[in-house]
């Protein structure tokens, strides 16, 4: 259905995104900024072609991961004893996002790793709350968004601060309802997270240890990307820009398990679908997808990227992989700290696809979703 359909006095919102050509070594700074500025991620998916699922179990060990789902006051955050041992610990970062609240409509709560309580509401809950937010940016006075950013890791206890003293009041007084989140607890050192040993009275938790889930698919037809791999001092020109997109749509296919992507399936008749996959093609081949579902920190992503390259450099995965991360669709805080609204085109993703190492050499293509109001222009 075309969005002039039901959606007929709408400004037609555009997306963005961000396609690079790195080296793994080279350009470190570069990526790891992609993985760390993006902290509030629900799934990680990983399409190793040619490669067994008996291999991939034995091979790629990963520590499990922990997280909660949590249901409570907002003035359970501000209990002393646990924003003392968790919100403000020196060893330890703690990051939260809501979960059943829509960012066009609704109260959505963020804390990120730096520390940053960050509530975007609606125009009456802001009115009524009692501190006053941040400058407005052009979308959310668009939409009577509102922001109130708190520093919370480096102010004073809530014993001694004006602000924190203020904004326990509101949670006491005027944001009172209870609220759903996920959280975790990531060590600062290791990566690893930890257990939450301690919450505060009246707040209910359930403890989730994400596991790698693997799906062996066969009978695919694999592509090659013969011309996709350049060098760095390379031409990036429209064609290889179009190749590249087209590698992430086939991605996208085979990441949802679809039929296009199947030998058996691949000859469709043109009224019902024009798509053809990118040639060359390894005919009737095979692949494992790995994936994790939950709330997925940065670190563990790095984790995951840095074991999938050892297996890359031994060979025990023999061709190119994609690594795709989603994130919250409804988020205030992603991309450094930008608001991706659900009902705006609100992707917040990104996939690497990784070429098979040569001589000291490992290239990757970036691509990085930015939504309809994500412009770096």
């Amino acid at each position: 259905m075309s969005q002039k359909l039901y959606l007929p006095d709408s400004e037609k919102q555009p997306s963005y995104c961000d396609l690079s050509y790195f080296d793994y070594e080279q350009h470190q700074t570069t990526w790891k900024k992609t993985i760390n500025c993006h902290p509030f991620n629900h799934k990680l998916s990983i399409f190793v072609p040619s490669c067994s699922l008996h291999t991939i179990q034995q091979q790629l060990h990963l520590p499990p991961s922990i997280y909660y789902q949590v249901r409570l006051p907002l003035r359970a955050l501000l209990d002393p004893e646990f924003f003392s041992r968790y919100i403000k610990s020196s060893n330890e970062r703690l990051l939260f996002h809501t979960v059943g609240t829509k960012l066009d409509s609704d109260t959505v709560i963020v804390l990120d790793f730096n520390g940053h309580l960050i509530m975007n509401m609606d125009k009456f809950t802001y009115e009524t709350f009692g501190i006053v937010g941040r400058q407005q940016k052009e979308m959310d006075r668009k939409r009577f968004r509102y922001v109130v950013d708190i520093d919370l890791r480096h102010g004073k206890s809530p014993r001694k601060s004006k602000i924190l003293d203020r904004l326990k009041w509101c949670f006491e007084n005027t944001m009172t309802q209870e609220y759903d989140m996920v959280m975790t607890l990531v060590d600062e050192v290791t990566g690893d997270t930890k257990t939450i040993e301690q919450w505060p009275e009246g707040v209910i938790v359930k403890e989730h240890r994400m596991e790698m889930k693997l799906e062996e698919i066969n009978q695919i037809n694999i592509p090659q990307w013969t011309s996709l791999e350049r060098t760095l001092d390379g031409k990036m020109d429209q064609q290889w820009q179009e190749d590249a997109l087209g590698a992430m749509e086939w991605i996208g296919l085979v990441s949802m398990k679809a039929n296009r992507s199947q030998t058996a399936n691949s000859i469709v008749n043109p009224f019902i679908s024009t798509y053809q996959a990118p040639q060359p093609v390894e005919k009737s081949g095979f692949g494992t997808v790995i994936t994790w579902t939950g709330f997925i920190a940065p670190s563990f992503i790095l984790n995951a990227l840095t074991n999938l390259r050892k297996l890359m450099i031994t060979r025990v995965v023999p061709k190119w992989v994609s690594f795709t991360v989603w994130g919250y669709r409804d988020s205030p805080f992603t991309w450094d700290n930008r608001q991706h609204y659900y009902n705006l085109n609100g992707e917040n993703d990104y996939t690497f696809l990784l070429f098979p190492p040569h001589a000291s050499q490992q290239t990757f293509i970036s691509y990085k979703m930015y939504g309809s109001h994500h412009s770096h222009s």
